[in-house]
């Protein structure tokens, strides 16, 4: 019996999705209008037929799943498990499984008790994604038959606080691509965030200054870049092994950017980053090949972990991804360690996408996550019917904007500096603001930082606008 040749559920955010099949192997799944667009505009995936998340459930097409292999062998995927078919969330995004599942145990259980756990369920123990909080990569050995019953059953023992498939997904890092204009003339984004007023307040300050530490979880950073050399660089982590001796490979040029509009340094070759006195941490958590995307579930937690034991301030996430119960742990277990996370708001990169916050920046309605859109220079939001080939998302839990349109910024060649649009962009620098409101106050909480910025952003029509970045400094001095 095939995998998908009978209905199967599995849950998710404990949540139960049901999976459902064609009876006929030549049927094919012909995603939602929205959906097929946006998988086009992300990745160009030959994978966009292969299966589609909607409210009822995951609808597999088998003709699809043999389309799915050479990007499957990959090997990017972790553990030896056999390789599971694609689905697609609600986002637009593929996702598929490799034989493990993510777990978190419960409180007061032993080691001995999930092994003989995960026994009982043709599984063992894998390693530890953190071992402090009890979640671990767990393998499963049986039946691919049983797989989805298998870890349904797990979790309905009682056991575990959430158990899911490992989904291997590709990461939307939200921006479209980068302006090829060298002879941009000046970054009129730190002017637009009054920048170089709120290192004046810092410089002014008798406070004694702390080393910020802002991580930059993304698909690798340029560490030889002439704007990005020195003493920024104290913690490397590449789930990837990629990295081809501190440059990443081409294609992979996103966390660069990000890098510089974050951190570069004050050397007067190309740029200044906004916390340009900064400590990076690069934490290379997806790569791109084949022009897709790809992360796991796995690697983004331990990537947020690596993050937080190294002792970062500030977490910078400019991508989305498709919900994890994981992923927003290791979130929560940031923020309960003081570090401010900043996500991008998402992209809407089709005229009919819906344009609301996309994970993980839509926690910000209920955490202190901050969720930063994209706006133009003069402070109003970057909207489809400005032709620039996106829209930022405005839906509940926005936090404020920053501009996402021709931001000045590196790339892998060095000496050449394009300008960035997008979500990402705008959430890099929010993120470098966060790095000068801590510099001087690094005791600043998650949820202070947040209220300060939405308190000193500029109101449009009733909601909060673009970040004013010297009085965001100026409310974390007088603390």
């Amino acid at each position: 019996m095939g995998l998908f040749e009978k209905s199967y559920y599995y849950y998710f955010n404990k949540e139960r999705y049901e999976i459902k099949t064609f009876p006929s192997k030549s049927a094919v799944v012909v995603p939602r209008q929205e959906d097929l667009k946006g998988i086009h505009r992300l990745l160009n995936s030959p994978n966009a037929q292969a299966a589609v998340l909607a409210k009822e459930g995951v609808v597999v097409s088998n003709r699809s799943l043999a389309r799915c292999a050479k990007l499957l062998e990959q090997s990017i995927y972790q553990g030896k498990g056999e390789i599971m078919p694609f689905c697609i969330d609600q986002q637009g995004l593929p996702l598929t499984f490799n034989g493990t599942w993510v777990v978190k145990f419960n409180k007061g259980t032993k080691l001995q008790q999930w092994e003989e756990l995960c026994k009982e369920f043709e599984a063992s123990m894998g390693d530890p994604i953190n071992k402090e909080h009890r979640v671990y990569c767990i393998h499963y050995h049986g039946d691919p038959t049983r797989f989805f019953q298998n870890v349904n059953s797990l979790y309905e023992t009682g056991s575990v606080e959430y158990a899911y498939p490992n989904f291997i997904s590709a990461v939307r890092m939200d921006a479209p691509p980068l302006s090829q204009d060298p002879m941009y003339p000046s970054q009129t984004a730190l002017q637009a965030l009054f920048v170089e007023d709120a290192w004046a307040a810092i410089n002014a300050s008798p406070n004694t200054p702390t080393p910020i530490k802002i991580a930059v979880l993304d698909e690798g950073i340029h560490r030889l870049h002439p704007d990005l050399r020195g003493v920024h660089w104290q913690e490397d982590f590449d789930r990837m092994e990629e990295n081809n001796g501190g440059v990443p490979l081409s294609g992979n040029a996103h966390g660069t950017a990000m890098a510089g509009i974050i951190g570069a340094v004050n050397n007067q070759l190309l740029m200044v980053g906004v916390a340009h006195n900064a400590i990076l941490g690069d934490i290379r958590i997806a790569c791109v090949r084949d022009r897709v995307r790809l992360s796991s579930d796995r690697i983004v937690i331990e990537g947020i972990d690596k993050a937080v034991s190294w002792g970062a301030h500030v977490i910078n996430m400019s991508w989305s991804h498709p919900y994890s119960s994981g992923i927003q742990d290791a979130i929560k277990r940031a923020i309960a360690r003081n570090v401010a996370v900043v996500c991008a708001a998402g992209n809407v990169l089709a005229a009919n996408e819906a344009n609301n916050l996309k994970f993980p920046a839509y926690l910000a309605i209920n955490s202190p996550v901050v969720a930063v859109g994209a706006c133009k220079m003069d402070g109003t939001p970057v909207l489809w019917a400005d032709g620039r080939g996106f829209a930022t998302c405005l839906g509940l839990g926005l936090t404020l904007l920053a501009p996402g349109v021709d931001v000045h910024t590196l790339t892998l060649a060095n000496g050449a500096a394009p300008s960035a649009m997008g979500t990402s962009a705008a959430a890099a620098l929010i993120s470098g603001v966060v790095g000068l409101m801590k510099t001087k106050q690094p005791g600043l909480t998650p949820a202070q930082i947040k209220q300060m910025l939405s308190n000193t952003a500029a109101t449009i029509g009733g909601g909060r606008g673009l970040a004013n970045a010297v009085g965001a400094v100026q409310a974390a001095l007088v603390v």
